[in-house]
């Protein structure tokens, strides 16, 4: 095979991995790990609405009336509008409103390919791997047509290390 063939061949494997990385980086969470993220964000919401519940409980009543609307109308001045009104959805809208977003979840992640967390952390390292081992392959080859007197020209986006690495070699 000659040179400039085998160049070629080595980007075209690189451009089939660089894209299997995109959609392995681009792929949605599992079912699993949606409702899970949602559950933690839920929870944490509704530990930002935290009415003083101990004015309403005490022996005695308070010198000042509670004002528990206003705790949900009125968010804290370093609350901005949209975490209010998650806030506010958490505490009102209560399980009905989780069991919604857990449907709605479930729904658009129906027939749609999925990938764990750990998975894809997994698969993005052994592609990074691959391209890494490719992009070398790609250099060797590229060394090897200069030095046969063939003028073959890098990638705008070869990795300057591995570039570096074997014109030393050379």
């Amino acid at each position: 095979m000659n040179h400039e063939k085998k160049v070629q061949k080595l980007r075209d494997e690189r451009g089939t991995l660089v894209a299997e990385l995109e959609r392995v980086r681009s792929m949605p969470a599992t079912v699993e790990e949606a409702l899970d993220r949602l559950e933690q964000a839920w929870a944490r919401e509704r530990g930002r609405f935290d009415p003083p519940l101990a004015a309403f409980t005490c022996p005695e009543p308070p010198r000042a009336a509670p004002d528990p609307l206003g705790l949900l109308v009125r968010p804290r001045p370093d609350m901005r509008p949209e975490v209010h009104l998650a806030t506010v959805l958490a505490v009102v809208g209560g399980s009905s409103l989780l069991d919604l977003l857990e449907e709605r979840i479930r729904a658009a992640l129906e027939g749609v390919e999925t990938i764990d967390a750990p998975s894809r952390a997994q698969r993005v390292v052994e592609l990074e791997r691959e391209i890494r081992r490719v992009e070398e392959e790609e250099e060797r080859a590229i060394v090897a047509a200069a030095a046969a007197g063939v003028a073959v020209q890098r990638r705008a986006d070869a990795c300057p290390e591995i570039v570096l690495e074997w014109e030393g070699a050379a």
